[in-house]
């Protein structure tokens, strides 16, 4: 539901702004005389993001933002002549003087002068425009924030180009076999049918090779699949027989994809999202049947990067939302991985670690967010001193695989935002005699997003080896969809008969867009390649 405040008492314009930049919640003010209860009720929003249990949230206050004067522009028709309220009591519909007190339809008695002069000035307004108090015909939408929907259509396309249905490729979230399962399952782990197919092993090659090596044990070795290598290749099973030359050819690998989506005007409302996924590294070639030298001392190194940057803009003020940078390297003895999440600026997840051998992990981070303005909101005589915010939740999860001997990396880092846009009742400025009350609804998003960022890049082996290149990146996004507004309520004369009392709601919508959603690959690769030998 629309949340309301009220205010009819003579306050400066100064602490009115105050009032309302600094309280986020005032219990109902006892009535005075000639004075309506100033009331601030707390946030409402259509459509919140609920946070799961015992998350806790980031809260930060953004500087107040003052709109520029083309931030609103006016919804109009053909001007009506303006010709204003003559000044006479409601009951007996008598002429008054300014000084004199007249009692309206609600029971308020209020001064003549100053209730007229508020309630022509929004008359005059309303005829500039094209509409009136006059009759009994409801106010439509009046001002709203200026929206270039040309612009809008425009991103629209360019995100659009980056989301693509790419054919799929064998990338899983792997289950890591454990030094103690047998070299099947361990190779399985490792080097899928497809995986094979790109080595030159037929799909029955395949299964012959994993039912061979099926009973074969490497209880407590590290890294398994450089000893795989190694043991396997001295074994009864058959493999190629290559030439052994101390000259290594290199064998470069180089995926690199940025991204950029940029959606709405900072004027207003804004999103964004930013990053890039990079595999690289360089393979040399490996004698085959290797010596323990070639595997332990192998001069191949890969590496995988992923970062992701959200953020926005609301009515001038910008901010990120979250940043995520991931950074996972491999060469034969050693292994290294390197991660940072922010939320709102602040750290909810660092890791620096190195390892002699293989590391692997995967965990989940989430922070919830609350960023917020107060801005003003004119319609016509009248002011909204409103808050606007962001909230919702951003983080991380992940899931990697480094190792060393024969260098591989295997990565999955997802970084997500969910975040809607709220409105929260402030304080109305002007018309404080026509017994105006006010309020704001929302039901917006400004920025969800899922993303999967996979990768996978080293050596492998099966009974040949071969050069894994594989990178995936797909994107669920939803991008400003949906609509905030604030509004003025107040009573006015009915005319002809002015012993009723009328009521009308002036409003102006902040903003109002269906939004842009769209789900695809941004980049979808696989380059594996045999690796070739000495």
């Amino acid at each position: 539901m629309p949340q309301r405040f009220g205010l009819s008492v003579h306050l400066s314009v100064l602490g009115l702004a105050l009032v309302g930049a600094t309280t986020p919640a005032l219990a109902q003010i006892p009535p005075k005389s000639n004075a309506l209860a100033l009331k601030l009720k707390p946030i409402v929003n259509e459509r919140q993001i609920k946070l799961a249990p015992g998350v806790a949230t980031i809260s930060l206050a953004l500087k107040n933002a003052t709109p520029p004067p083309t931030a609103f522009e006016d919804i109009k028709l053909p001007a009506i002549q303006h010709q204003p309220f003559a000044l006479m009591d409601p009951k007996t519909r008598r002429a008054v003087g300014r000084t004199d007190k007249i009692t309206l339809p609600d029971g308020r008695q209020v001064p003549a002068g100053e209730y007229y002069d508020q309630l022509n000035a929004m008359e005059s307004y309303l005829n500039k425009n094209g509409y009136s108090l006059k009759n009994k015909t409801p106010l439509p939408v009046l001002r709203r924030a200026v929206i270039n929907e040309g612009t809008l259509l425009t991103q629209t396309r360019t995100i659009s180009a980056f989301h693509k249905q790419l054919p799929k490729i064998e990338l899983q979230r792997f289950s890591l076999a454990t030094a103690k399962e047998p070299v099947a399952a361990q190779l399985k782990s490792f080097v899928s049918e497809g995986d094979a197919k790109k080595l030159g092993i037929s799909a029955q090659q395949y299964q012959t090779h994993i039912q061979e090596s099926a009973a074969v044990s490497l209880a407590g070795v590290s890294p398994l699949h450089t000893i795989m290598a190694t043991k396997l290749a001295t074994s009864r099973i058959p493999i190629k027989i290559g030439i052994n030359t101390p000259n290594r050819r290199a064998y470069p690998i180089h995926q690199n994809y940025p991204f950029n989506f940029e959606l709405g005007n900072a004027s207003s409302f804004q999103a964004y999202l930013r990053g890039k996924g990079t595999i690289d590294g360089v393979a040399y070639s490996i004698p085959n049947p290797p010596a323990s030298d070639d595997l332990n001392n192998n001069a191949s190194h890969f590496t995988f990067h992923g970062d992701a940057t959200a953020g926005g803009a609301v009515f001038g003020v910008g901010f990120t939302l979250a940043n995520a940078n991931a950074d996972f390297s491999t060469s034969a003895k050693h292994v290294t991985a390197k991660m940072n999440v922010t939320v709102v600026g602040q750290t909810i997840f660092n890791v620096n670690e190195s390892a002699p051998g293989q590391w692997t992990r995967s965990q989940r981070f989430v922070k919830g967010t609350d960023l917020s303005t107060t801005i003003p909101i004119p319609i016509g005589p009248l002011s909204l001193n409103i808050k606007v915010g962001v909230h919702g939740d951003a983080g991380l999860e992940y899931g990697a695989g480094v190792y060393g001997g024969l260098p591989l990396v295997r990565v999955w880092v997802d970084p997500f935002v969910h975040t809607s846009v709220y409105a929260q009742a402030g304080v109305c400025i002007g018309g404080s005699w026509l017994g105006v009350e006010g309020g704001v609804g929302a039901n917006m998003t400004l920025l969800n997003n899922e993303m999967e960022i996979s990768g996978e890049a080293g050596v492998i082996w099966l009974f040949a080896f071969g050069i894994r290149e594989k990178f995936v990146i797909h994107n669920k996004l939803d991008m400003l969809s949906g609509r905030v507004y604030a509004y003025a309520q107040f009573n006015h004369p009915c005319v002809p008969d002015f012993w009723n009392s009328c009521h009308n709601t002036a409003t102006v919508n902040l903003f109002n867009w269906s939004g842009f959603h769209s789900e695809g690959d941004l980049i979808s690769i696989d380059a594996s390649r045999p690796l070739p030998v000495n």
